[in-house]
């Protein structure tokens, strides 16, 4: 798979609001792979396509 960045971005830190949400506008049709750093050393990736639904959105729920 194609490992070129489409977006990124960064949460507030934790004595902020926790329903933090980024928000993209993805390619239909396209895989991709979700990637977030959780902890200084600790990383998380989840693969996933979009079909083209419309109003289609993946959720992704992470806590500690």
């Amino acid at each position: 798979m194609d490992e070129t960045k489409v977006a990124s971005g960064r949460t507030r830190d934790s004595t902020n609001d926790t329903n933090d949400m980024l928000e993209l506008s993805l390619k239909k049709g396209s895989n991709y792979v979700l990637k977030a750093t959780l902890k200084k050393d600790e990383d998380w990736s989840k693969s996933f396509s979009v079909n083209g639904g419309k109003d289609e959105e993946k959720q992704f729920f992470l806590s500690e």
